[in-house]
């Protein structure tokens, strides 16, 4: 069970990640190709290899939104009611296996798809740091 100070902590972070996902999914939507050449430039600027894709017209582009949009769903639900671990497990699942699919792309498709595989551990790193209990955390943290 969360403790007062790390409810907070953990519902201000899970309201900031909500909106970020929300811009995301809208970029998503109205903007994939900006997206992707975003993607794709900074990883060039990096000396990242290959280039990141989002077609539009694929099953993929279409379950990707929705499960967007659950996701600010979810994150959304989870900063209102932070003890409510299954929304919290939700999100670091959902975190978690995306980061480790992005890496395989970087393996198959090139480099650059590092960049959003490095997003999403970072956010599933900070929603476990926040929801991990502050009595709990080793003294580095």
């Amino acid at each position: 069970m969360l403790k007062t100070g790390s409810k907070i902590i953990y519902s201000r972070l899970a309201y900031f990640w909500t909106f970020v996902f929300l811009c995301a999914g809208l970029l998503f939507v109205f903007f994939p190709d900006l997206v992707a050449q975003s993607l794709t430039g900074l990883g060039k600027f990096l000396y990242l290899s290959g280039d990141i894709h989002m077609p539009r017209d694929n099953v993929g582009y279409v379950l990707g939104l929705s499960l967007m949009a659950l996701l600010v769903f979810i994150t959304f639900q989870s900063a209102r009611y932070p003890e409510r671990l299954n929304l919290y497990q939700g999100l670091l699942i959902s975190k978690i296996t995306s980061t480790i699919f992005f890496f395989v792309l970087a393996i198959s498709h090139g480099s650059s798809w590092i960049l959003p595989g490095l997003a999403d551990g970072f956010v599933a790193l900070t929603l476990f740091l926040a929801h991990y209990p502050l009595d709990l955390r080793p003294a580095f943290f």
